[in-house]
């Protein structure tokens, strides 16, 4: 085992039992267990659909990634991107929230949860952004997408999907109004970045 994988390896389980502690200690011995079952309860559902659904894709997504590693074309460049196309982006990420906000006051179902849901996509979508279309050349100013990119793409969008639901969650339940938030956020960025990550020259 390499050193930096017995490092990560020790974070992992050092975070893990700080994590079962802090639940035996807090919840068991102060005796708050009601308070946990029912944040449990109220999580249970979303947390089971949405879990899978992302773990599936990161599965997935992590298999192709092997092997595309393996036939060393991981860092192959598909796309190089423009001014006009962070700037698309930009606008994209900002329609976002109007299209979560605009959800609920269609369906006359708007509460705070929301506005949560609204501003936690946008925040990561614009560090996503930021992380994202970087420039690769300093001197030339040039910014590619790779194979590799658009994989971390693709996993940083199944999960906006997964946050809308869990912020959406009311009583261990998810109604319309949250499937549609996280369905159209999804399918919106999806979209957009698929066409993002066309093979295109400069």
């Amino acid at each position: 085992m390499k050193p930096k994988e017995m490092i990560l390896d020790f974070t992992q389980w050092v975070f893990s039992l700080t994590l079962v502690s802090f639940f035996i200690v807090y919840f068991i011995v102060g005796d708050r267990f009601t308070i946990f079952t029912d944040f449990f309860l109220k999580l249970a559902i979303p947390l089971g659909v949405a879990g899978l659904f992302f773990l599936t894709m990161l599965k997935r997504r992590v298999k192709k990634m092997r092997k595309l590693q393996r036939d060393d074309v991981l860092s192959e460049i598909l796309s190089y991107i423009t001014k006009k196309d962070k700037i698309k982006d930009i606008i994209v990420i900002g329609l976002l929230p109007l299209l979560i906000m605009g959800i609920a006051i269609y369906d006359a179902d708007f509460e705070a949860s929301d506005v949560i849901q609204a501003v936690g996509v946008a925040f990561i979508m614009l560090v996503w952004h930021r992380m994202l279309f970087r420039e690769r050349e300093v001197a030339s100013k040039i910014i590619y997408l790779t194979n590799f990119d658009k994989y971390k793409d693709e996993l940083v969008i199944f999960f906006i999907p997964v946050l809308v639901m869990i912020i959406g969650a009311k009583g261990g339940t998810l109604d319309v109004v949250d499937w549609l938030q996280a369905g159209f956020s999804f399918t919106v960025l999806y979209v957009w970045h698929h066409f993002i990550f066309k093979h295109r020259e400069t």
